[in-house]
């Protein structure tokens, strides 16, 4: 099994990076608050959550730093994971590649890749590991392979 970053650590990390204000369009340093660091601490305690939240609160960005860190930990050592970030709509998929791709570079992370294509959004560690950002909408999403680690958002617009 592949181990979680601790919620301390997590918390750390995102000090260090910076996000969009969805209020003024700029960019900000991350300042964690209490349900972004309560969400750290549940994922660190559980291998599965289900989490029933208000939208625009900042718990997706802090699960995508979370699901960044354990498959970018994983792909270091050497365990090809996939992790999955199921979303409605191909361009938010988008959307979420390019936080994924923009806290990697933040971080510095060696090796990593990030492909972009109609319907297929990517970003590839060194050894193998991926995220996939996919749209739930599509006649096979997620389909083609085993799931790892599995992120579903916007549940409630999806078309199926």
């Amino acid at each position: 099994m592949i181990p979680t970053t601790s919620a301390e650590g997590l918390a750390i990390v995102a000090r260090s990076l910076t996000i969009n204000n969805r209020k003024t369009s700029e960019r900000t340093p991350w300042v964690p608050y209490r349900e972004q660091l309560r969400l750290w601490e549940l994922l660190e305690e559980h291998r599965a959550l289900l989490i029933a939240k208000p939208r625009k609160t900042g718990i997706s960005t802090a699960c995508e730093l979370a699901d960044l860190a354990w498959t970018y930990n994983a792909d270091c050592r050497r365990a090809q994971v996939r992790t999955v970030f199921a979303i409605d709509e191909d361009d938010k998929a988008g959307e979420h590649l390019d936080t994924f791709a923009d806290f990697a570079d933040q971080l510095g992370l060696p090796g990593h890749h990030v492909k972009r294509s109609k319907g297929d959004y990517q970003v590839r560690f060194r050894q193998g590991s991926r995220i996939d950002c996919i749209t739930a909408g599509g006649n096979n999403p997620g389909r083609g392979g085993n799931i790892n680690r599995l992120h579903v958002t916007e549940l409630p617009y999806w078309q199926r």
